[in-house]
């Protein structure tokens, strides 16, 4: 075996072990997001769903792709694992570029910022209400709240703004009182929110959510165009590799 296939085999060794742990994160990821499903649904609205089944579905691809990946950079003399390893790739670079498409053609020309702002006022209006579906929508808040360590729609006063929170201030006659949520996480307890000058969050949840998303979407934007790059440098040296 030559000096150049011997690097070749290295660096295929190497990015498909960094594919491994990210394909595993994929997983958590979409894992996590089902579990979750109904109270982010709440916030982010139905494509959180879909967003969950395509990180499990990718992160289980990448797995054996991985796999076979790994086998063909360790085994020589072996070229099922590389010529297995070149159709998977294949479908995935096809699947990436498609999926880059259609996210491209959805953000130009759904505005995704006023239908996450629409969907944090309906949640903040309908806080407290009866039904499951209302009690996934609390859900959702008090997790929002806790999580961003925010408090209210726009600030912390929206507890008492009928206009903002109207089942919590109208139905409820709680204009006087902050969910356990909105507590400060040094002073959290069950029924804090109902003490007279509590420490509560100041922030509004609607910014930081829109922070939040923004932040996180440009740094899985960042990983996955390394993950194509690396899919791509994997495709080229795993076709050299089986031709040897």
């Amino acid at each position: 075996m030559g000096c150049g296939t011997a690097i070749m085999r290295l660096v295929l060794f190497v990015t498909n072990f960094i594919m491994a742990l990210f394909s595993i994160a994929l997983i958590a990821i979409g894992s996590w997001i089902l579990v979750h499903v109904d109270e982010l649904q709440s916030i982010f609205g139905d494509g959180v769903t879909l967003l969950g089944v395509c990180c499990l579905g990718v992160g289980l691809l990448l797995i054996v792709l991985s796999v076979t990946g790994l086998c063909g950079a360790c085994v020589q003399g072996t070229k099922i694992c590389l010529i297995m390893h070149i159709f998977l790739l294949g479908i995935l670079l096809v699947g990436a570029v498609a999926g880059s498409v259609l996210l491209f053609y959805y953000s130009a020309h759904d505005d995704i910022e006023s239908t996450l702002r629409k969907n944090v006022a309906t949640a903040f209006y309908r806080y407290g209400d009866e039904g499951s579906a209302s009690e996934t929508v609390t859900e959702a808040i008090d997790f929002v709240q806790e999580n961003l360590e925010c408090c209210g729609r726009d600030t912390s006063t929206d507890w008492s703004n009928q206009t903002v929170t109207y089942n919590w201030v109208y139905t409820l006659k709680k204009s006087h009182q902050y969910p356990d949520s909105c507590c400060h996480y040094t002073v959290k307890k069950t029924g804090c929110g109902k003490e007279n000058d509590i420490k509560v969050y100041k922030e509004g949840c609607e910014e930081k959510i829109e922070d939040y998303v923004d932040r996180w979407s440009h740094s899985v934007a960042g990983v996955l165009i390394a993950v194509f790059l690396l899919e791509v440098l994997c495709f080229v040296f795993s076709i050299i590799l089986s031709k040897k």
